[in-house]
C-alpha cells in the first residue's frame, strides 16, 4: 500500500446532500486440564539510517546474520505525494507513523524541530486499553526526536517505562533486554547509529558498515533475550518486528524530497507475512508505482495489535494501514479528490486480492455504500449539511479488513 488505507478528507463549501481483547477459548471437555492461554508479546525494533538497499546487500554478503533470520520486505513511507497524507521523509514524522499507524494529516508531526506529541493515539495507548490488565509497556529510545513522541503517552499512564538513551545504542540494548526479561507486553527499542554514520561518512565508509553490523549484533541480543524468555514462559508468543524510519539519498543524508529512495523503508518480522501483501526478498522499488504496491509504515501498528488480539471495530477505525499478519487483505493505495464544485468526494483504491464479498464504505463510522467485490472507486455526494468546511473520515472494509 502506498498511502493511507483509511483516509480523512477536507471538503470546502459542500452543499446538498475501542479496542478489546478477544474472548478466551472455551475450556476442553473431560478431565484433561486446558493448557495456559498464549500470552501475545511484541518487540518492536526501530533503526534510523538502515536503508532497504543497504540492508539487503549486507544480508547477501552474510554481514547481518540476525536480521537475515527474519522475513524482510521493502515498505513505503512518506504517505502519498500530492495528497493530504503526504509527509516529509524525516525522522519524527516517520516514527510518528510507525507508532500511531497514521500519516501526518492525522498525527500532526511534520518535521524534526521541537517536541511535538502526536495528535493520534500511539500503539501503547491501544495496548493499555485493550491488552490484559497488568500488562507492562515500555521502550528505550536513542534518537532525541523520538522520545518526545512518547513522553505524553508516558505522562498519561500508557507507557510504564521510557528510557532516553541520548544516542547511546548500547543503552537501548541493555534496557530493552531488561524489559523483555521482565515480561513486558510491548517493548520498543529504537537505534540511531547507522544514521549518524551515514550522515557523517556516507555509505562507502567503514563506519557505516560497522554501524550496521553493530545494530545486527544488538538485534541478536534482543532475539536471544526473547528465546530465553520463552524457555521459562513457553506459553508466550512473541512477535518481533524491525523497521527503519525512512530512506536516505545517495550520499547517506536525510532529506524531505519525496524521491523513491527517500520513501523506501523496510519491515522485517519473525513470523510469516500475508503473501497477498508482501513477499520476503522483494527487490527495492524503482518507481512510485512500485512503491504503491508495497506495505507501508502505517501497517505496523495494526499488525502489532492484530498479533496481540486487540480488535478495532470498523466504525471506530482511525488507522491508515492494515495488519500484515492476517489472512485477509483490505484495500490499499487509496486516493481521494474533492469534486470540481466542492460537492462530492471521489475515492479510488487498489484491491490486493480477490474477494467473494462486498466492499463497504463508511463515512465517520456510518456505512454509506455497499459495492461489488471488484469495485475500485466510489463517489460520495450524499451530503445533507449547510455550506461550510468539513472533515470526513472514510473507512473501506474489504475481506473483513477495515482500512
Amino acid at each position: 500500500m502506498a498511502m493511507a488505507g483509511m483516509a480523512a478528507a477536507m471538503l470546502a463549501a459542500c452543499g446538498g446532500d475501542g479496542a478489546q481483547a478477544p474472548a478466551a477459548a472455551p475450556a476442553e471437555s473431560g478431565n484433561t486440564p486446558s493448557p495456559a492461554p498464549a500470552a501475545s508479546k511484541v518487540l518492536l525494533i526501530g533503526v534510523d539510517g538502515a536503508t532497504y538497499e543497504q540492508v539487503q546487500g549486507a544480508i547477501l554478503r552474510h554481514e547481518l546474520p540476525n536480521l537475515a533470520q527474519l522475513n524482510l520486505v521493502p515498505a513505503a513511507t512518506g504517505g502519498m505525494p500530492g495528497t493530504i497524507t503526504a509527509q516529509p521523509t524525516l525522522d519524527a514524522p516517520s516514527w510518528a507513523t510507525v507508532l500511531t499507524g497514521t500519516w501526518a494529516n492525522r498525527h500532526g508531526v511534520t518535521d524534526d524541530t521541537g517536541a511535538v506529541a502526536p495528535r493520534a493515539p500511539s500503539v501503547f495507548r491501544y495496548f493499555r486499553t485493550g491488552a490484559t490488565a497488568g500488562t507492562q509497556l515500555g521502550g528505550a529510545i536513542s534518537s532525541a526526536v523520538v522520545s518526545p513522541l512518547l513522553t505524553g503517552e508516558r505522562d498519561a499512564g500508557a507507557v510504564d517505562t521510557l528510557v532516553d538513551c541520548a544516542n547511546a545504542d548500547s543503552c537501548v540494548t541493555q534496557n530493552s533486554v531488561k524489559l523483555v526479561q521482565s515480561g513486558y507486553g510491548l517493548v520498543f527499542a529504537q537505534y540511531s547509529a547507522p544514521a549518524l554514520a551515514a550522515e557523517s561518512d556516507g555509505f562507502g565508509a567503514g563506519s557505516y558498515t560497522t554501524a550496521l553490523a553493530g545494530f545486527d549484533q544488538a538485534l541478536g541480543q534482543l532475539l536471544a533475550a526473547v528465546a530465553e524468555r520463552r524457555k521459562t514462559q513457553p506459553n508466550e508468543d512473541w512477535l518481533v518486528m524491525v523497521t527503519t524510519s525512512h530512506g536516505l539519498d545517495a550520499t547517506g543524508a536525510t532529506t524531505s524530497v519525496p524521491t523513491v529512495e527517500n520513501r523506501t523503508a523496510f519491515i522485517a518480522l519473525n513470523k510469516p507475512l500475508n503473501p497477498a501483501l508482501a513477499s520476503s526478498g522483494t527487490t527495492a522499488p524503482v518507481t512510485p508505482a512500485d512503491l504503491s504496491a508495497l506495505p507501508t509504515e502505517a501497517d505496523i501498528a495494526p499488525t502489532l495489535l492484530a498479533h496481540a488480539g486487540i480488535a478495532i471495530d470498523a466504525s471506530a477505525n482511525r488507522f491508515d494501514g492494515m495488519p500484515l499478519n492476517g489472512t485477509g487483505a483490505g484495500v490499499r493505495a487509496i486516493r481521494m479528490a474533492v469534486g470540481r464544485y466542492n460537492d462530492s468526494i471521489a475515492l479510488t483504491w487498489q484491491n490486493a486480492t480477490a474477494s467473494a464479498g462486498e466492499t463497504l464504505v463508511l463515512r465517520d463510522g456510518v456505512q454509506v455504500a455497499r459495492l461489488p467485490a471488484g469495485a475500485t472507486q466510489y463517489v460520495d455526494n450524499a451530503f445533507d449539511m449547510p455550506t461550510g468546511l468539513y472533515r470526513f473520515n472514510y473507512t473501506l472494509v474489504r475481506n473483513g479488513v477495515p482500512v
